[in-house]
């Protein structure tokens, strides 16, 4: 049985986003939604709740920016 995943690269140099057409930014916003928005990450016993290898990465698509604000919420637990 054939996989059903594209073996094609795309070339984005190649592509004229229409979003591109408002504010160049197309290839950003892809990006963007790619990787997603946000992450939860538990605390446990006051300290983020991350095995070994694994790290929170912020990820700047559209930028540099010269000023970024990062929202952190804390939820109490309810089982």
């Amino acid at each position: 049985m054939g996989s059903s995943l594209s073996t094609e690269v795309i070339d984005e140099e190649a592509i004229e986003w229409r979003h591109d057409q408002q504010d160049g930014n197309g290839d950003s916003h892809l990006n963007a939604g790619l990787v997603g928005p946000s992450e939860t990450v538990p605390l446990i016993d006051g300290k983020l709740g991350l095995s070994t290898w694994q790290n929170i990465f912020l990820c700047e698509f559209d930028g540099p920016r010269s000023e970024r604000r990062v929202v952190c919420s804390i939820m109490p637990f309810s089982p």
